[in-house]
């Protein structure tokens, strides 16, 4: 009966191949303990909606109320309770009986037993498949699994497994995995026909127990009794490791909205772990619990984890008054409330954004003749992309502690030539104006120094950044009138290539920078405006880490190894961004956040293709209606996954691990993305992410550095470069891109 019985992972001194220690700043820890009553608890399952934990015993299934941490009643006698199951979306729970050979179907609210299902021999671990809304239920004896359905609340039929079962898991799209404790193997169930399609082996590892699924990977991670987790590929059976873990784990469970994987141990540890983008481990915390505590649940809304434990003396037989369900959470760090400490930072340290797109949604406003207030809350005016409210206001700006913001003077990479340099001069415009219009809250600045005093001055100080290199022309001239206009850093690319380097999404031509990018870069250098690598190709990154003599900035991008997407950073240029002493500002936007959703952005898009493709193709083609009915019910049966503040925490911390805590900052992106993670949702909301971090245990000067040192330092260096650069060469290059690469800049070769 080791079904949910999570299995923990304990810190050795030697790491497999792929591990990663622990993070220091990930603090976890008891923080409290609900007493049980003589006999323990055995098996435990979360109501977040009741905040009420459901305990079964070996006699019975009971209740607790998390609040008054009190038992509030028995719902039901059993004999032998080997599973507790929780039915998502329903008030029903599913309890597994093996004295009797039956599983209990009852409602969780009055205990009212709805059905008694029989099951085969000495019915263990049960789990949920979404897809077809039936229960597994496991038979030790009969090497077996019944299949129950809920809504006729009947065993379907009984699947021979080959070997003894000890846990299982859905993938969510009909597919089952059970572990094979006998046979150190997983069974592959095809719900659908109720049979064994696949087995995959577990190699090196002895009896297999507690089975668990990151969806985000498509990973199996498999605990074993020889202190090892195995991660399996779900579609092809691959080897992806292991995790080590300590003696007698029983079980795992993955939290899919924290991304994490818990593994209680018998000998008193429970350590959490998590994969990245490409399915590798790495510890985020050991907790030290107490000996017996085994068995667990996590609360889906707060992420705190529940252990029953149950001291036992030398004989195995259990102590009285030692039972216990241990509470597991984030611990703050030493320095109090993290509100307080968040005013005390900001109170020194400027926050600075490194990337916001409103000054074009107050072109669009301008050009449609309609208002705008920055000094109202303007949440309820919806974007120029019709979606959601915008996301920056005054009051908003204050609430946020921001101290300083480049605003993005972003024009179409459709517009091209002259009209992307006139377009861009206006937008510089627009920048000023709005800050000319607001005095007694912003500021336009132009350096370090600036944003200090500005800051201290009680204002927002105001920067601009050039969002792609197509708004200079392909014009080294151009260029410096852009830095002398007020522009503070330049994205080499937008969403397309250039004439001179290779956008992250386009295919690429040029594999890098041309000659005359790499001459654009030294330019930039030289008069003293940051070179920004959001939105280029790796072979562009690397290709400017090499040439460039300053500080580089990634205004608004996230970690690659957390979400494999161009948009976002590898980890080799991480680590040259330290050399480098550059910086990555993380990005909001969720879909170059979260795996989940990027992959269901990915399949609307090709659903929205698939009813109408313009000017041939589609279900629909030339059919608006009948398409949008058929998207609309698309969208129904397939959910958008929520993104969360957690997981930017995420980005911002795989970024302090590979790059260093002096190479991270925040670069939002708001009013340029269509919606955002949630808790995240406009610029009064940083704080909250300070917050977060903190919760995980980032010192108040690992917070200042975020939010606005590290910027300031790169700035600094930046100029200091570029004093220097002047001296040597006072005179700035006037060579054109038909000289160095050998072609026209808009007759491309």
């Amino acid at each position: 009966m080791k079904h949910l019985k999570i299995a923990l992972v304990a810190l050795m001194a030697s790491w497999p191949f792929g591990m990663v220690a622990a993070a220091p700043e990930a603090r976890y820890g008891v923080v409290d303990r609900i007493p049980a009553p003589d006999g323990g608890f055995d098996y435990l399952s979360v109501d977040s909606a009741r905040q009420r934990l459901f305990v079964g015993r070996g006699y019975g299934v009971m209740a607790v109320d998390l609040g008054s941490r009190t038992v509030i009643n028995e719902l039901l006698k059993a004999d032998d309770v080997a599973s507790v199951l929780i039915i998502p979306e329903t008030d029903r729970m599913l309890v597994t009986a093996g004295g009797s050979n039956e599983a209990i179907l009852m409602d969780r609210g009055t205990g009212a037993v709805q059905a008694r299902i029989g099951t085969g021999k000495a019915p263990d671990a049960a789990f949920f498949e979404p897809a077809s809304g039936v229960v597994f239920v496991m038979n030790s004896e009969d090497e077996s699994a019944t299949i129950i359905d809920l809504k006729r609340m009947r065993a379907l039929a009984t699947l021979p497994l080959g070997g003894k079962p000890e846990a299982g898991v859905s993938d969510g799209k009909g597919r089952a995995y059970v572990n094979i404790e006998d046979k150190a193997q997983i069974a592959v169930i095809d719900v659908a026909a109720r049979q064994v399609v696949k087995r995959l082996a577990l190699p090196g590892c002895v009896e297999p127990t507690g089975i668990a699924y990151d969806a985000a990977t498509l990973t199996l991670i498999s605990v074993c009794h020889n202190g090892v987790a195995k991660l399996i590929d779900a579609r092809t059976g691959a080897d992806r490791g292991s995790v080590p873990i300590g003696a007698d784990a029983d079980g795992a469970i993955f939290d899919p909205q924290r991304r994490l994987a818990y593994v209680p141990c018998d000998d008193g540890t429970l350590t959490l772990f998590r994969l990245d983008a490409r399915a590798k481990p790495y510890i985020v915390a050991v907790v030290s619990t107490q000996p017996g505590a085994r068995t667990a649940a996590v609360d889906p809304a707060t992420g705190r984890i529940y252990l029953a434990s149950r001291k036992t003396d030398v004989a195995g037989k259990r102590i009285p008054g030692t039972f216990n369900v241990l509470v597991v959470d984030r611990l703050p760090p030493a320095g109090g409330d993290f509100a307080a400490r968040i005013d005390r930072v900001l109170m020194n340290t400027p926050l600075i954004d490194g990337h916001n797109d409103l000054p074009w949604e107050i072109r669009d406003r301008m050009e449609k003749n309609l208002p705008l207030d920055l000094r109202t809350d303007t949440s309820h005016i919806l974007s120029s992309e019709g979606v959601v409210g915008l996301m920056t206001d005054i009051p908003r700006l204050r609430a946020g502690h921001v101290g300083a913001q480049f605003w993005s003077v972003w024009v179409p990479v459709k517009k091209q030539g002259f009209e992307a340099v006139q377009m861009t001069l206006e937008q510089i415009d627009v920048v000023k104006e709005m800050v000319h219009t607001y005095p007694a809250d912003l500021e336009m600045a132009y350096t370090a120094a600036d944003i200090r005093r500005i800051h201290k001055e009680g204002r927002v100080a105001s920067l601009i950044g050039i969002e792609g290199g197509h708004q200079i022309n392909a014009s080294l001239p151009v260029l410096r009138q852009m830095y002398d206009a007020g522009a503070r850093y330049m994205t080499l690319t937008h969403s397309t290539n250039t004439e001179w380097a290779d956008s992250a999404t386009d295919n690429p031509a040029h594999h890098g920078l041309t000659p005359f990018g790499v001459q654009i870069v030294r330019e930039m250098n030289r008069i003293g405006m940051l070179v920004d690598l959001s939105h280029v190709s790796s072979e562009t990154m690397s290709a400017t880490l090499d040439v460039a003599v300053a500080p580089v900035m990634f205004s608004h991008s996230s970690a690659r190894a957390l979400l494999d997407h161009p948009r976002d950073v590898p980890d080799d240029v991480l680590k040259r961004v330290a050399q480098n002493g550059g910086i990555v500002m993380v990005n909001f936007y969720p879909a170059y956040l979260s795996v989940e959703r990027n992959r269901w952005e990915a399949d609307r898009a090709a659903e929205q293709a698939r009813f109408s493709s313009p000017p041939y193709g589609g279900l629909y083609i030339g059919q608006p209606e009948r398409a949008k009915v058929a998207m609309a019910a698309w969208d129904e049966s397939h959910p958008m996954p929520p993104v969360t503040l957690a997981e930017v925490a995420d980005h911002i911390e795989h970024i302090r691990r590979v790059a260093g805590v002096d190479h991270v900052g925040i670069g939002s992106d708001f009013d340029g993305i269509e919606n955002t993670p949630q808790g995240l949702d406009g610029v009064d909301k940083y704080p909250a992410l300070l917050a977060e971090l903190m919760r995980r245990g980032w010192t108040d000067a690992d917070i200042a550095k975020l939010a606005g040192e590290n910027m300031l330092r790169v700035m600094t260096a930046v100029e200091a470069a570029s004093v220097k650069l002047r001296k040597a060469h006072p005179e700035g290059s006037t060579v054109t891109i038909a000289q160095l690469d050998g072609w026209s800049g808009h007759d491309k070769p």
